[in-house]
C-alpha cells in the first residue's frame, strides 16, 4: 500500500516533488490515520464501508461544501459550517475521508494552487467549534492530508466589534500552527459583514450558502450525488 504509486504522487504533487517534504506529509498522514481509525486500516484506502453509522450521516450532512467558484487566484474553497451534532472523532474520520477522495478528481494545475478552507461558526456554538484542542486537530489534519491548503479563514457571526475574542483565537491558533505553515485569518460580525470581508480576500462570498439571517442552505441533491458516485466506484473496484 505504502508504495502505491498513485498514492506516493498524491504527497509528491502537494509538495511540488520535493521528497524530503513529502516523506514527512506521508508519515503525519500515517500517524493521523491510525489514531482515527486504528492500526487494523492503516494499510488500506479508506472507502464509505469503513466508516461507521456517525461517520456517514457527517459525510452526508451537508456541513461541508466545495464552492462553485475559485477564489481570485484559481485556488478551490472550502466552507465548513461547525456543530456539535456529531463527535469529534465522527468529523475527524469525515475529514480524512473526504480529504483522500476529492485528490482523485482535482487537476494537478488546481493541486498545485492549493485550496482555501473558510470554517464558519457561531458566537453561542464558539466554546465548542475553536478552542485549543479543535485548534491542535485541525492543524494536524491539514499537515498530514496531500491536499495543499494556502489559507484558513475562521468566521464567527454574532459578535459585536468590542466582545469578540480574537486575541484568544489567535493564541490558540499560534500555538497549533507554531511555523506558520497556513495563512490565518479571523472574521466576526453579522453574515453580511463577513462575508464582505472575506470578499477582500478574493472569495467568492455571494456564493456561501449562508443567508444574511444565519440560515443555512445546502442542495443536498449535489452533495449526495457526489458521495454516492464515490461509493459505487469503491465498489466497483472492490469487485475487480
Amino acid at each position: 500500500y505504502v508504495r502505491d504509486m498513485i498514492l506516493l504522487e498524491k504527497f509528491l504533487l502537494v509538495e511540488d516533488w520535493n521528497v524530503d517534504k513529502a516523506a514527512v506529509r506521508l508519515a503525519t498522514y500515517f500517524r493521523w490515520k491510525k489514531d482515527v481509525f486504528g492500526e487494523s486500516k492503516l494499510a488500506q484506502h479508506i472507502t464509505q464501508a469503513d466508516l461507521d453509522a456517525e461517520t456517514l450521516d457527517a459525510l452526508y450532512g451537508g456541513y461541508t461544501v466545495d464552492l462553485p467558484l475559485p477564489d481570485a487566484a484559481g485556488r478551490m474553497v472550502t466552507v465548513s459550517r461547525t456543530t456539535t451534532k456529531w463527535s469529534k472523532m465522527a468529523k475527524l474520520r469525515r475529514t480524512l475521508y473526504t480529504s483522500m477522495a476529492s485528490t482523485g478528481s482535482i487537476d494537478n494545475r488546481s493541486k498545485r494552487k492549493g485550496r482555501v478552507l473558510v470554517y464558519w461558526t457561531w458566537a453561542g456554538e464558539m466554546n465548542a467549534s475553536f478552542n485549543a484542542a479543535s485548534m491542535q486537530a485541525l492543524y494536524k489534519s491539514v499537515a498530514g492530508i496531500p491536499v495543499k491548503i494556502s489559507a484558513i479563514h475562521f468566521c464567527v457571526a454574532g459578535f459585536g466589534k468590542d466582545d469578540f475574542p480574537e486575541d484568544m483565537i489567535l493564541s490558540w491558533s499560534a500555538a497549533a500552527n507554531p511555523r506558520s505553515l497556513v495563512r490565518t485569518k479571523i472574521h466576526h460580525g453579522t453574515p453580511a459583514e463577513i462575508k464582505r470581508s472575506l470578499a477582500g480576500y478574493g472569495i467568492p462570498a455571494m456564493t456561501i450558502p449562508v443567508s444574511d439571517d444565519g440560515e443555512w442552505h445546502i442542495t443536498h441533491a449535489v452533495h449526495e450525488k457526489w458521495f454516492l458516485l464515490r461509493k459505487e466506484e469503491e465498489r466497483a473496484r472492490a469487485a475487480q
